[in-house]
Protein backbone atom coordinates (compact mmCIF):
# COMPACT_ATOMS: atom_id res chain seq x y z
CA UNK A 1 0.00 0.00 0.00
CA UNK A 2 2.81 2.46 0.84
CA UNK A 3 4.11 1.85 -2.71
CA UNK A 4 0.39 2.65 -4.16
CA UNK A 5 0.15 5.88 -1.87
CA UNK A 6 2.02 7.66 -3.83
CA UNK A 7 -0.06 7.44 -7.04
CA UNK A 8 -3.28 8.44 -5.60
CA UNK A 9 -3.56 11.74 -7.63
CA UNK A 10 -5.31 10.07 -10.01
CA UNK A 11 -7.69 8.79 -7.24
CA UNK A 12 -8.30 12.14 -6.13
CA UNK A 13 -9.18 13.91 -9.35
CA UNK A 14 -12.06 11.40 -9.20
CA UNK A 15 -12.74 11.32 -5.72
CA UNK A 16 -15.69 12.96 -3.93
CA UNK A 17 -15.60 16.28 -1.85
CA UNK A 18 -13.37 16.17 1.09
CA UNK A 19 -11.88 13.16 -0.13
CA UNK A 20 -8.52 14.86 -1.13
CA UNK A 21 -7.34 15.18 2.48
CA UNK A 22 -6.94 11.16 2.83
CA UNK A 23 -3.35 9.92 3.46
CA UNK A 24 -3.57 6.42 1.82
CA UNK A 25 -5.82 4.11 -0.16
CA UNK A 26 -7.82 2.48 2.75
CA UNK A 27 -8.24 6.17 4.28
CA UNK A 28 -9.24 7.44 0.90
CA UNK A 29 -11.51 4.38 0.98
CA UNK A 30 -13.25 4.69 4.33
CA UNK A 31 -13.90 8.24 3.59
CA UNK A 32 -15.73 7.52 -0.07
CA UNK A 33 -17.58 4.94 2.11
CA UNK A 34 -18.96 7.73 4.73
CA UNK A 35 -19.83 10.63 2.86
CA UNK A 36 -21.48 8.38 -0.29
CA UNK A 37 -23.03 5.82 2.61
CA UNK A 38 -26.85 5.84 1.26
CA UNK A 39 -25.68 4.95 -2.22
CA UNK A 40 -23.70 1.97 -1.17
CA UNK A 41 -26.30 1.36 1.15
CA UNK A 42 -28.85 1.64 -1.57
CA UNK A 43 -26.76 -0.13 -4.57
CA UNK A 44 -26.29 -3.32 -1.77
CA UNK A 45 -29.90 -3.68 -0.91
CA UNK A 46 -30.25 -4.09 -4.67
CA UNK A 47 -28.13 -6.76 -5.04
CA UNK A 48 -29.22 -8.26 -1.80
CA UNK A 49 -32.54 -8.10 -3.32
CA UNK A 50 -31.41 -9.74 -6.69
CA UNK A 51 -29.48 -12.79 -5.18
CA UNK A 52 -32.82 -13.85 -2.70
CA UNK A 53 -35.59 -13.14 -5.21
CA UNK A 54 -33.78 -15.21 -7.29
CA UNK A 55 -32.43 -18.25 -4.89
CA UNK A 56 -35.89 -18.63 -3.90
CA UNK A 57 -36.76 -19.73 -8.06
CA UNK A 58 -33.86 -21.80 -7.53
CA UNK A 59 -34.85 -23.20 -4.34
CA UNK A 60 -38.40 -23.82 -5.28
CA UNK A 61 -37.73 -25.55 -8.37
CA UNK A 62 -35.56 -27.71 -6.72
CA UNK A 63 -37.46 -28.89 -3.75
CA UNK A 64 -40.84 -29.47 -5.75
CA UNK A 65 -40.90 -32.10 -8.12
CA UNK A 66 -44.00 -30.73 -10.09
CA UNK A 67 -41.83 -28.12 -11.12
CA UNK A 68 -39.08 -30.37 -12.77
CA UNK A 69 -40.19 -29.23 -16.35
CA UNK A 70 -38.50 -28.19 -18.98
CA UNK A 71 -39.51 -24.49 -18.85
CA UNK A 72 -38.93 -24.09 -15.24
CA UNK A 73 -35.51 -25.61 -15.87
CA UNK A 74 -34.58 -22.82 -18.11
CA UNK A 75 -36.64 -20.22 -15.93
CA UNK A 76 -34.09 -21.82 -12.96
CA UNK A 77 -31.23 -21.31 -15.71
CA UNK A 78 -31.60 -17.96 -15.57
CA UNK A 79 -31.96 -17.57 -11.90
CA UNK A 80 -28.25 -18.76 -11.70
CA UNK A 81 -27.26 -16.15 -14.17
CA UNK A 82 -28.94 -13.45 -12.20
CA UNK A 83 -27.64 -14.53 -8.82
CA UNK A 84 -24.05 -14.63 -10.56
CA UNK A 85 -24.74 -10.86 -11.04
CA UNK A 86 -26.23 -10.02 -7.67
CA UNK A 87 -23.89 -12.14 -6.30
CA UNK A 88 -20.23 -11.37 -7.89
CA UNK A 89 -20.99 -8.65 -10.64
CA UNK A 90 -23.31 -5.93 -8.98
CA UNK A 91 -21.39 -5.94 -4.92
CA UNK A 92 -17.96 -4.83 -6.93
CA UNK A 93 -20.04 -2.40 -9.34
CA UNK A 94 -21.61 -0.75 -6.45
CA UNK A 95 -17.82 -0.46 -4.98
CA UNK A 96 -16.47 1.14 -8.53
CA UNK A 97 -19.61 3.28 -8.16
CA UNK A 98 -19.25 4.61 -4.39
CA UNK A 99 -15.89 5.47 -5.27
CA UNK A 100 -16.36 7.34 -7.78
CA UNK A 101 -14.48 4.88 -10.19
CA UNK A 102 -11.80 4.56 -8.70
CA UNK A 103 -10.34 0.38 -8.42
CA UNK A 104 -8.73 -0.65 -5.58
CA UNK A 105 -8.96 -4.45 -6.05
CA UNK A 106 -6.01 -5.05 -8.37
CA UNK A 107 -6.41 -5.37 -12.50
CA UNK A 108 -6.16 -9.09 -12.41
CA UNK A 109 -9.63 -9.09 -10.34
CA UNK A 110 -10.50 -5.97 -12.65
CA UNK A 111 -10.46 -8.63 -15.78
CA UNK A 112 -11.89 -11.57 -13.96
CA UNK A 113 -14.85 -8.83 -12.60
CA UNK A 114 -15.63 -7.36 -15.89
CA UNK A 115 -15.23 -11.15 -17.36
CA UNK A 116 -18.47 -12.69 -15.08
CA UNK A 117 -20.05 -9.60 -15.76
CA UNK A 118 -20.48 -10.49 -19.50
CA UNK A 119 -20.16 -14.49 -18.79
CA UNK A 120 -23.79 -13.16 -16.60
CA UNK A 121 -25.43 -11.14 -18.60
CA UNK A 122 -25.11 -13.28 -22.10
CA UNK A 123 -26.12 -16.18 -19.76
CA UNK A 124 -29.17 -14.18 -18.80
CA UNK A 125 -30.42 -12.86 -21.89
CA UNK A 126 -29.55 -16.07 -23.61
CA UNK A 127 -31.84 -17.76 -21.14
CA UNK A 128 -34.72 -15.44 -22.34
CA UNK A 129 -33.93 -16.62 -25.83
CA UNK A 130 -34.51 -19.84 -25.15
CA UNK A 131 -37.68 -19.38 -22.58
CA UNK A 132 -38.91 -17.53 -25.46
CA UNK A 133 -38.40 -20.32 -27.83
CA UNK A 134 -39.62 -22.75 -25.55
CA UNK A 135 -43.01 -20.93 -25.49
CA UNK A 136 -43.04 -20.27 -28.95
CA UNK A 137 -42.98 -24.43 -29.80
CA UNK A 138 -45.27 -24.47 -26.52
CA UNK A 139 -48.40 -23.29 -28.32
CA UNK A 140 -47.33 -23.12 -31.63
CA UNK A 141 -47.53 -26.71 -32.24
CA UNK A 142 -48.25 -28.37 -28.64
CA UNK A 143 -49.16 -31.41 -29.45
CA UNK A 144 -45.59 -32.95 -30.63
CA UNK A 145 -43.70 -29.94 -27.98
CA UNK A 146 -44.18 -32.90 -25.11
CA UNK A 147 -41.93 -35.10 -27.26
CA UNK A 148 -39.75 -32.63 -28.27
CA UNK A 149 -38.74 -30.90 -25.15
CA UNK A 150 -37.75 -33.36 -23.14
CA UNK A 151 -35.36 -33.06 -20.44
CA UNK A 152 -32.26 -34.20 -22.15
CA UNK A 153 -32.70 -31.83 -24.64
CA UNK A 154 -33.77 -28.48 -22.53
CA UNK A 155 -30.08 -29.71 -20.72
CA UNK A 156 -28.67 -29.44 -23.89
CA UNK A 157 -30.10 -26.20 -24.61
CA UNK A 158 -28.92 -24.71 -21.09
CA UNK A 159 -25.37 -26.40 -21.57
CA UNK A 160 -25.52 -24.57 -24.77
CA UNK A 161 -26.28 -21.02 -23.08
CA UNK A 162 -23.61 -20.94 -20.50
CA UNK A 163 -21.19 -22.50 -23.07
CA UNK A 164 -21.48 -19.70 -25.56
CA UNK A 165 -21.65 -17.32 -22.39
CA UNK A 166 -18.31 -18.38 -21.35
CA UNK A 167 -16.44 -18.17 -24.57
CA UNK A 168 -17.99 -15.10 -25.45
CA UNK A 169 -16.19 -14.14 -21.68
CA UNK A 170 -13.52 -15.98 -20.37
CA UNK A 171 -11.11 -16.32 -23.39
CA UNK A 172 -11.80 -12.49 -23.82
CA UNK A 173 -9.59 -11.56 -21.23
CA UNK A 174 -6.41 -12.67 -23.35
CA UNK A 175 -7.70 -10.25 -25.75
CA UNK A 176 -8.15 -7.21 -23.63
CA UNK A 177 -5.15 -7.53 -22.95
CA UNK A 178 -3.24 -7.96 -25.82
CA UNK A 179 -5.31 -4.76 -27.53
CA UNK A 180 -5.48 -2.07 -24.51
CA UNK A 181 -2.08 0.40 -23.62
CA UNK A 182 0.52 -1.26 -22.14
CA UNK A 183 0.06 0.32 -18.90
CA UNK A 184 -3.45 0.92 -16.92
CA UNK A 185 -3.60 4.00 -14.74
CA UNK A 186 -3.40 3.29 -10.81
CA UNK A 187 -6.86 2.28 -9.37
CA UNK A 188 -8.37 2.38 -13.01
CA UNK A 189 -10.58 -0.93 -14.19
CA UNK A 190 -10.89 -0.22 -17.96
CA UNK A 191 -13.20 -2.38 -20.48
CA UNK A 192 -11.85 -3.23 -23.88
CA UNK A 193 -12.51 -0.68 -26.43
CA UNK A 194 -11.77 -2.93 -29.69
CA UNK A 195 -14.72 -2.60 -31.98
CA UNK A 196 -14.21 -6.12 -33.52
CA UNK A 197 -14.63 -7.31 -29.96
CA UNK A 198 -17.73 -5.25 -28.90
CA UNK A 199 -19.38 -5.90 -32.18
CA UNK A 200 -18.68 -9.68 -32.31
CA UNK A 201 -20.06 -9.96 -28.58
CA UNK A 202 -22.99 -7.41 -28.62
CA UNK A 203 -23.99 -9.63 -31.88
CA UNK A 204 -23.90 -12.63 -30.25
CA UNK A 205 -25.12 -11.47 -26.78
CA UNK A 206 -27.28 -8.56 -27.32
CA UNK A 207 -28.95 -8.33 -30.89
CA UNK A 208 -29.46 -12.11 -32.16
CA UNK A 209 -31.76 -12.53 -29.16
CA UNK A 210 -33.01 -9.82 -29.55
CA UNK A 211 -34.09 -10.79 -33.03
CA UNK A 212 -35.25 -14.08 -32.10
CA UNK A 213 -37.41 -12.76 -29.32
CA UNK A 214 -38.74 -10.15 -31.52
CA UNK A 215 -39.75 -12.82 -33.81
CA UNK A 216 -40.89 -15.73 -31.93
CA UNK A 217 -43.05 -13.34 -29.72
CA UNK A 218 -44.68 -11.92 -32.53
CA UNK A 219 -45.42 -15.65 -33.54
CA UNK A 220 -46.84 -16.41 -30.49
CA UNK A 221 -49.44 -13.48 -30.34
CA UNK A 222 -50.59 -14.10 -33.58
CA UNK A 223 -51.40 -17.65 -32.52
CA UNK A 224 -53.02 -16.21 -29.44
CA UNK A 225 -54.95 -14.13 -31.53
CA UNK A 226 -55.92 -17.10 -34.02
CA UNK A 227 -56.81 -18.96 -30.97
CA UNK A 228 -58.80 -16.62 -29.27
CA UNK A 229 -60.97 -16.06 -32.60
CA UNK A 230 -61.50 -20.05 -32.75
CA UNK A 231 -62.72 -19.96 -29.56
CA UNK A 232 -65.15 -17.04 -29.93
CA UNK A 233 -66.23 -18.13 -33.06
CA UNK A 234 -66.85 -21.75 -31.28
CA UNK A 235 -69.15 -20.46 -28.68
CA UNK A 236 -70.94 -18.51 -30.99
CA UNK A 237 -71.82 -21.50 -32.79
CA UNK A 238 -72.48 -23.61 -30.04
CA UNK A 239 -74.48 -20.64 -28.54
CA UNK A 240 -76.94 -20.65 -32.24
CA UNK A 241 -76.97 -24.74 -32.10
CA UNK A 242 -78.75 -23.99 -28.63
CA UNK A 243 -80.61 -21.42 -29.45
CA UNK A 244 -82.24 -23.31 -32.38
CA UNK A 245 -82.43 -26.82 -30.84
CA UNK A 246 -84.66 -24.89 -28.21
CA UNK A 247 -86.85 -23.20 -30.57
CA UNK A 248 -87.60 -26.82 -32.23
CA UNK A 249 -88.26 -28.31 -28.69
CA UNK A 250 -90.99 -25.34 -28.48
CA UNK A 251 -92.38 -25.98 -31.81
CA UNK A 252 -92.90 -29.70 -30.30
Amino acid sequence: MDAAAGNLTAVNATAAPGAGAASGPEELWQTLVRERAPLAALLLLFSAATVFGNGLVIVAVARERYLHTATNYFVTSLAVADCLVGLVVMPFSAAYEVANHAWFFGIDWCDAWRSLDVLASTASILNLCVISLDRYWAITDPFSYPARMTGRRAAALITAVWVCSGAISFPAIAWWRAVRPEHVPPYKCPFTENLSYLIFSSTISFYLPLFVMVFTYYRIYRAAVVQTRSLKLGTKQHTQLVITHSQVLRKD
